[in-house]
């Protein structure tokens, strides 16, 4: 019994090529017993702000760097030794704010095979499949320099001629995954940006070449390009088309038009020169509008050795960076190789210098500072208030997704502004940041009656946008919801169904804690879309909005059909709230002396009459009957709602209010004639008011 197969089916890196093995002994043990290699693979983790690392050079220079090396580069003809620039493809960029350089070489003569085993195994080894000998060498450079490539068949191209620029309307691209880019279906300002021949476009740029013009088996001509694009537009266009690569996946995070591109593109050249036994036709040709400098920083050595917590000299700092290939000068300016597309403040440079000089080699030393009075903003606390009280009473706190669909986004809100929208969403029912929260809160409560919920109280505390003409507005919000049974205050009461005045009673207790000022409870002219007029009120103290509640509509409101009971919601402006609120140290009463008492009185008026502006002249009544009654000080504490009749014997056009008056003599106790008194002069004047 044997064995007999190529290394690179094993996984392994090894230019022998076969692997053989006759020795049934052999069978069960681990491969590294069998085979004798020093060979291994390394798993890297590479962070977003170094896309130099994403290369084996730049993990080379990092290696030599820290060891003390020198980092030797793969050789290759350097740019421009070939002055023959007949046959030459002309290159233009169209859009050069989002195409840095493009670079391109023709070749001819290609012979298209499957690469030589040394080469599959290390494409294996990295987790990527080889193709054919072309293919496989622009990703083999692409894991060497961390530089994109891209190869075309040369003969499928029309004319000689590559421009970069926008997809236009009329025309379409199929992608090497299949993927069928129509210019007209791509809104105008998402015109991606695509690599183009003479007439039409063949490749998405920077992320994807296109199926018409790859390479296959018959190809006998290749046009090979390198290019560097702005990582913005790369993200942005492989997001919003869906489709990414390994291409996309560097470009997104920076790359380098000078060494690292010039590297890359002459390694390739003479790979495909020596492996597909291809000539070049003319020099390189290349577009390049505008070259990019190498940035240089002002290091500043007492900030350097406080962030370090060390003392260097500035030999010292220059010696560790020249590692790294900073070039730098006597008084610490320091130039940074264009391949480092991170460094580009002193900080950058200040990490490299730790790593450098090694974090273990920094003295561990104990943090000294002054204690400092710690405490809440006003609006923490005034949020952590009413969260408590919310609470308190039967209401579960939530955290919902800020973001809403577009169709709900100003539902219930009470800006006066336009929804701001995200230009990326993650989903279409996530593109618009919520004006109000109760559309969300509505969403929990239909989530939660599905799974069989019989009561329902909601809020939440976050903060609302919306945008005037070009200006953001911000608010914190406190909104909730409520639905399902209540349970009254008697004894012998049964569960209702929640109405106005419970929510309404809910929001004057929660209130009357933080404003001193009187709250007003009033049927607006306009109400936010969502709200049932007639059923709802505004919230105000003084000339001050402070929010809204009421009755959520569902002619407006998409809620599942399968709730029957009615949804009252309420929104509150936080920014207002704080502006009027009382002390946090309220004064204490002491308990009354005196018991209270409650007298329900009924009056007929019309139904036109707000319940608000009888309130206000049952008071008024109440306060001018008071002031006649002789050795007593009566005062009224609270004046409730308690009932509404219409029908016979009630005339048309009016109705019955039977309102529950409680009052007391803070000094003595009242007598059943004072009482009477009390609540005739009260009627008698109610009486003359309203007939």
């Amino acid at each position: 019994l044997g064995m007999i197969c190529p290394y690179w089916e094993l996984g392994m890196v090894d230019d022998d090529g076969m692997f053989v093995t006759k020795d049934e002994s052999l069978l069960g043990k681990p491969m590294s017993e069998v085979v004798s290699t020093d060979q291994q693979l390394v798993d890297l983790s590479v962070l977003p702000n170094r896309p130099d690392c994403l290369g084996y050079l730049g993990i080379a220079r990092e290696v030599a760097a820290m060891l003390g090396l020198s980092v030797r580069t793969p050789a290759s003809r350097e740019w421009g030794e070939d002055q023959n620039t007949s046959g030459s493809v002309p290159v233009s960029i169209d859009v050069p704010e989002r195409c840095l350089r493009y670079a391109c070489q023709l070749f001819e003569n290609v012979k298209v095979a499957p690469s030589p085993y040394w080469l599959q195994t290390r494409l294996y080894a990295a987790g990527l499949r080889p193709i054919n000998n072309i293919v496989d060498i622009t990703n083999f450079v692409l894991l060497e320099y961390g530089q994109p490539l891209h190869a075309f068949d040369a003969d499928k191209l029309a004319g000689p001629e590559i421009v970069v620029r926008q997809l236009k309307p009329e025309e379409t691209l199929t992608l090497l995954n299949g993927t069928q880019l129509k210019g007209a279906e791509l809104k105008t300002e998402f015109a991606p940006m695509v690599i183009a021949d003479a007439q039409s476009p063949i490749a998405l740029a920077g992320i994807m070449g296109g199926a018409p013009t790859q390479t296959t088996l018959s190809t006998t001509s290749v046009l090979l390009e390198a290019a560097c694009f702005d990582p913005v537009t790369i993200r942005k266009t492989a997001r919003g088309l869906g489709v990414s690569s390994d291409s996309s996946y560097r470009y997104e995070r920076g790359t380098d038009p000078n060494g690292m591109l010039t590297g890359a593109f002459h390694r390739a050249c003479q790979l495909i020169e020596e492996l597909a036994l291809a000539r070049r036709v003319g020099s390189p040709s290349q577009a390049y509008p505008h070259v990019k400098q190498p940035v240089t920083i002002q290091l500043d050595l007492e900030r350097v050795n406080s962030y370090l917590g060390i003392e260097l000299d500035s030999p010292k700092v220059q010696t560790e960076l020249a590692k790294l290939e900073y070039h730098s000068t006597g008084q610490l300016e320091i130039t940074a190789p264009t391949w480092r597309v991170d460094a580009t403040q002193d900080v950058i440079l200040i990490e490299d210098l730790a790593r450098l000089i090694g974090y273990d080699s920094i003295p561990n030393q104990s943090q000294s500072g002054s204690m400092n009075r710690g405490g809440s903003s006003a609006m923490d606390q005034l949020r952590v208030e009413l969260a408590d009280f919310l609470k308190s009473n039967g209401f579960l706190e939530c955290r919902t997704p800020p973001l809403i669909d577009a169709s709900l986004a100003s539902l219930c809100s009470r800006l006066n502004a336009a929804p701001a929208t995200v230009q990326n969403p993650i989903r279409a029912d996530l593109s618009t940041i919520r004006q109000s929260i109760i559309p969300s809160l509505i969403a929990v409560i239909e989530r939660n009656f599905r799974r069989n919920g019989q009561n329902f109280r909601f809020f939440e505390l976050d903060r609302v946008m919306g945008i005037d003409g070009n200006t953001p507005l911000e608010s914190w919000s406190l909104a909730g919801v409520w639905g399902g049974q209540t349970l009254g205050q008697d004894w012998i009461a049964r569960e209702t169904p929640v109405s106005f005045q419970s929510i309404k009673g809910l929001l004057q207790t929660l209130l009357s804690g933080i404003f001193p000022q009187p709250l007003e409870f009033n049927a607006p002219q306009t109400l936010p879309t969502g709200f049932i007029s007639g059923q709802s009120a505004s919230i105000s103290s003084g000339d001050v909005l402070l929010g809204y509640l009421g009755l959520i509509d569902r002619r407006v409101m998409p809620i599942d059909e399968r709730l029957k009971f009615p949804i009252y919601a309420f929104e509150l402006d936080l920014d207002a709230m704080l502006t009027f609120k009382q002390s946090a140290f309220s004064k204490f009463k002491g308990l009354p002396r005196t018991q209270i008492l409650e007298k329900d009185v009924s009056i007929i008026v019309p139904a036109s009459v707000v319940y608000a502006q009888l309130k206000q002249e049952t008071l008024n009544a109440f306060i001018s009957s008071a002031h006649q009654i002789q050795g007593f000080s009566p005062v009224c504490e609270q004046i409730t709602l308690k009932d509404i009749f219409k029908g016979t014997p009630i005339p048309d056009g009016k109705h019955s209010v039977t309102m529950r008056i409680r009052f007391r003599d803070p000094d003595q106790t009242m007598t059943s004639e004072v009482i009477s008194q009390l609540l005739d002069l009260t009627l008698k004047s109610l009486s003359s008011r309203y007939q």
